[in-house]
């Protein structure tokens, strides 16, 4: 965390902790997606994302991938 980040009242460690769990949940719903027993729209809901559409945004920004694009490498 910088100086600034600490100065403006430990907006820095609320930012971390949004990815942290940002992360928690997509790392969940890797899990299920390789599991292929649910939906990419289902695993979007149990995860807390409001839908498939923002589950998709999430992902594609801190793992690089859409879910689908993920399903498919390892499809078999």
């Amino acid at each position: 965390m910088t100086e600034e980040a600490g100065e403006q009242g430990g907006g820095g460690k609320i930012h971390s902790l949004s990815i942290y769990y940002s992360l928690s949940r997509i790392e969940k719903a890797k899990q299920l997606l390789l599991q292929r027993e649910f939906s990419i729209a289902e695993i979007a809901s149990q995860v807390g994302f409001v839908d498939q559409s923002h589950l998709n945004r999430h992902f594609k920004r801190l793992i690089g991938v859409t879910p689908k694009m993920l399903e498919q490498k390892y499809k078999k």
